[in-house]
């Protein structure tokens, strides 16, 4: 995100909070981490709606949902096979994971290579990751 120096920006989020201004550094010369520069530009693409506000496109009869006993929204959820509840023995084998935080590493590839992970959307780096995974478990066998 480059900005000239007269240009300031509203604001870009916080780890204490979900809006603050920039810092007076940031404001003067435009300069933003790379984590807050995908926040902000996460922030900028992301559509909110109230209730008041949805818009006229919408398929949902809200209506409709706003008057529903709760026996009937207990008997939606009972239907629909993707909500199902679950038990103890769902559970039963459920282990906690707690994933290793990832390093930024410098690499160099092909660009074939590259330009091929990127043409399948974003995420690229956790495809490239996901493939690097799987050839050293395999290794590993």
């Amino acid at each position: 995100m480059t900005m000239a120096k007269n240009e300031l920006p509203q604001w870009v989020p916080s780890r204490t909070s979900s809006r603050m201004l920039c810092t007076p550094f940031e404001t003067a010369f435009g300069v933003l981490s790379q984590q807050e520069e995908q926040i902000a530009v996460k922030e900028k693409n992301t559509l909110r709606y109230s209730l008041d506000n949805l818009p006229k496109d919408s398929q949902t009869d809200w209506e409709h949902i706003k008057n529903m006993t709760e026996s009937e929204i207990e008997a939606a959820a009972a239907s629909d096979e993707d909500a199902q509840p679950t038990d103890e023995a769902f559970w039963a084998n459920a282990e906690v994971v707690i994933p290793q935080p990832k390093r930024a590493i410098s690499l160099r590839v092909d660009s074939d290579v590259l330009e091929w992970f990127k043409s399948h959307g974003s995420g690229y780096q956790t495809r490239m990751n996901a493939v690097l995974r799987a050839h050293m478990e395999a290794q590993q066998r």
